[in-house]
């Protein structure tokens, strides 16, 4: 049985373009980050995903919601 295992970093936040530092908040994409999170879900179309794991933070959700890949 054959495995894939994709690992994907978040995409910039408003504080990475202000060279902060983050640790466990809940920052938003900036526009560069949610053009990165749709290209992202451009990228993964196609895809079988078994499962993912995320962060707890609000942040994965929302990039998935800016990318189109997510809806509650």
């Amino acid at each position: 049985m054959f495995s894939k295992l994709i690992i994907v970093r978040h995409g910039e936040t408003e504080w990475n373009q202000e060279g902060r530092k983050q640790g466990h908040a809940n920052n938003l994409l900036s526009e560069k980050g949610k053009v990165q999170a749709h290209k992202l879900s451009e990228f993964l179309k196609g895809e079988k995903i078994d499962c993912v794991y995320s962060s707890d933070l609000l942040q994965p959700k929302k990039e998935a919601e800016d990318a189109g890949t997510y809806s509650a």
